[in-house]
């Protein structure tokens, strides 16, 4: 988990957690999901596998609207990332 926060939303390939009354993410491209939805996360916490290396999709809400994802990543963070399909304007 990206943060912590509560399970909202699940299905066989994503997870989407609300980290606070603004806030929330959603991760898609997992398999084998170990959690339910009302269960609470912690920062750091693994949820899922990932389908493959090659897409992942990560997304940020910030009162219900997309928002880039990349700013809420350190620069190392986004230094080590390969490549990204759909980089934020």
């Amino acid at each position: 988990a990206p943060q912590r926060g509560i399970v909202t939303q699940l299905d066989s390939t994503s997870i989407t957690i609300m980290h606070s009354g603004r806030m929330s993410t959603k991760i898609v491209g997992l398999t084998s999901i170990n959690i339910r939805v009302g269960d609470t996360v912690a920062a750091g916490q693994q949820l899922a596998l990932f389908i493959g290396a090659s897409l992942v999709e990560f997304h940020v809400y910030l009162d219900g609207n997309a928002v880039c994802p990349l700013s809420f990543l350190s620069s190392a963070t986004r230094s080590g990332i390969g490549s990204i399909a759909n980089p934020c304007q």
